[in-house]
Order: structure tokens, then C-alpha cells, then sequence
């Protein structure tokens, strides 16, 4: 018989503004262990960029049918109006953009960008 153990949700992720790319950032996260679930009620972005950028939320790849929300700042804004159910090997990915860095930057003083994904994580079980 299934049941479901639920836990909160707190998983962040950390990248580099990519300056080959045009100053775009991508962080891919969602739940990699078997039976495990994640509804996703709030997204939280920030980087260290003293560019402005925005952040876009997508399911699993950049894609404009993937598109889901996103922020009008990609530094200090929240995404909170949501409730994204990802399954086991599924993924949000957050894709910073304006985050342009001067070629040849030493990779250490690239700027970051942060996201931290709050919600529920949910577990199913089967028993015999």
C-alpha cells in the first residue's frame, strides 16, 4: 500500500555568469532519488552582478513551451506564486541573462548567481 512522508523543501544551487554566452547563467535542479517528489512553492534568485539581470524559470529545459515564471530582477526577487510538482528526474531551470562579464575574467571573479527552491519534498513508499 503507497503512502507519502512528507518534509520541507530547502535545496539551493550556485553558478557562474558564463561570459562566452553573453553573460547567462543556467541552474538545473529537482529531486534525483526514485519515488521522490518535489512541489516547488517559492523561488528565490540573487547574484552577485552588477549588471541588471532577470531570471526565467523552466521545466526541465530552456524552451518557450517550457517557460513557467519568471522575475523582473534576476538579483534579490522572488518567484512565489506557485506550486510546480517535479518527479524524479524531472527539473527547474533557472537561466539568469544581463549578467555580462568582460572576456577573460579569471573564472574565480566571474559573477554568481543564486537560487534556492523552497516546498514540500514528498517520499513514497510501498510496503508488502
Amino acid at each position: 500500500m503507497p503512502f507519502s512522508n512528507n518534509a520541507p523543501l530547502n535545496v539551493s544551487g550556485v553558478g557562474d555568469f558564463n561570459a562566452a554566452v553573453d553573460g547567462v547563467c543556467r541552474i538545473a535542479r529537482g529531486p534525483a532519488v526514485p519515488g521522490e517528489n518535489w512541489l516547488v512553492q517559492r523561488v528565490t534568485v540573487s547574484t552577485n552582478s552588477s549588471a541588471e539581470t532577470t531570471a526565467r524559470i523552466y521545466r526541465n529545459f530552456v524552451g518557450s513551451e517550457q517557460f513557467i515564471d519568471g522575475t523582473y530582477s534576476g538579483n534579490q526577487d522572488v518567484s512565489d506564486e506557485m506550486d510546480i510538482l517535479l518527479r524524479t528526474g524531472e527539473t527547474l531551470v533557472i537561466e539568469w541573462t544581463g549578467g555580462a562579464t568582460p572576456i577573460g575574467t579569471p573564472a574565480g571573479t566571474l559573477p554568481r548567481a543564486t537560487v534556492r527552491l523552497e516546498g514540500e519534498r514528498q517520499m513514497s513508499n510501498r510496503s508488502m
